[in-house]
């Protein structure tokens, strides 16, 4: 459903009337008593487009999808004798695999072909990828069970950490080891590593007091005062979250400078804050007073929390307020 609502929401896709829906039981209501639940399926649509074949490209990154199938069918068009060139991209953490298993089944015209390869503690990306493409090209009659040789088209071959196919109508991938990220998707496509969930963070920061002047031109932003925020993020996860954060400053009537993206890793159930003096360090502002936005992108849900303080002409807080901020997709 959230991919169904990222699809629909997206303004990019509006504008090139692609459309997301989501089938199935759930979350459709069952239409008899004797109905089974089935799983739900994503399909989309693009009235008036032209091309050849629209794909929901999957990226499950290091972590994200252990013990997870994820299948892609339907490639590709038989009766039009089109073929879609798919890729299967591997990634792996900075330490290698962590140890356990990689299935990846083919279905073709000639049948099923599913091999099993093991992934060894501090494997590479591209010594997975060759090991998978080695066993789809063994040789050998009739080849084994889950493969038999009349069955596999023997078109895998190895690019890199990338393991490419041409002759593919499905294409189903299993993964147990934890350390491994997958990427399945055309083979034109780039394989980015997306940080999908995006928080937008109001702060103000700084004194505003003197400011009277700007107020009798137009200014009148925030009350005499010194304004605080702090930032508190969370990972309430069980593993490594990547994520990063930048500042976009506000200024009255026009757009104000806006820093670069700085990286950050919390570990499970770790957190740290970031305050207005480091805020101000990463835009390199020298103003006395800030508004604006802190913008965080992570590639998992993370706890997001706003606190904000004001404090009168004796330094004493006078209003506290925390606020939990969202996430949304990109």
């Amino acid at each position: 459903m959230r991919s169904r609502d990222a699809v629909n929401n997206s303004t990019e896709c509006q504008q090139n009337s692609v459309k997301a829906i989501v089938s199935g039981i759930p979350p459709e209501e069952p239409a008899g008593e004797d109905l089974l639940e089935s799983p739900a399926t994503l399909t989309i649509q693009a009235q008036g487009a032209v091309g050849g074949q629209l794909f929901t490209s999957i990226r499950a990154t290091a972590g994200a999808a252990t013990e997870t199938c994820f299948d892609i069918n339907g490639i590709g068009s038989p009766l039009q004798n089109q073929v879609a060139v798919m890729k299967i991209d591997l990634d792996t953490t900075a330490s290698g695999a962590a140890g356990g298993e990689l299935t990846v089944l083919e279905r073709s015209s000639l049948g099923a072909c599913s091999v099993k390869v093991k992934t060894n503690p501090g494997e590479t990306a591209a010594q997975i990828a060759a090991s998978v493409v080695s066993a789809f090209q063994a040789p050998g009659v009739p080849g084994p069970a889950t493969c038999p040789a009349i069955q596999n088209p023997r078109d895998a071959t190895v690019e890199g950490s990338s393991i490419v196919t041409v002759l593919a109508s499905e294409l189903r991938v299993c993964n147990t080891d934890r350390n491994l990220g997958i990427f399945i998707g055309p083979k034109e496509l780039p394989n980015e590593r997306r940080l999908a969930l995006q928080y937008a963070v109001k702060i103000l920061c700084g004194s505003s007091e003197g400011r009277e002047k700007e107020r009798t031109h137009g200014d009148p932003r925030v009350a005499s005062g010194r304004y605080f925020t702090a930032i508190n993020i969370h990972n309430p996860s069980d593993r490594a979250v990547v994520a990063r954060f930048k500042v976009a400053v506000a200024l009255p009537g026009k757009p104000g400078p806006v820093s670069r993206f700085f990286d950050f890793k919390l570990g499970p159930d770790q957190a740290f804050s970031i305050d207005c003096r480091e805020l101000h360090e990463r835009v390199g502002t020298t103003v006395a007073f800030t508004d604006g936005f802190t913008v965080i992108e992570s590639e998992a849900e993370l706890d997001v929390v706003a606190v904000y303080t004001a404090a009168g002409d004796r330094g004493e807080v006078q209003s506290l307020e925390m606020e939990r901020v969202p996430a949304r997709l990109r």
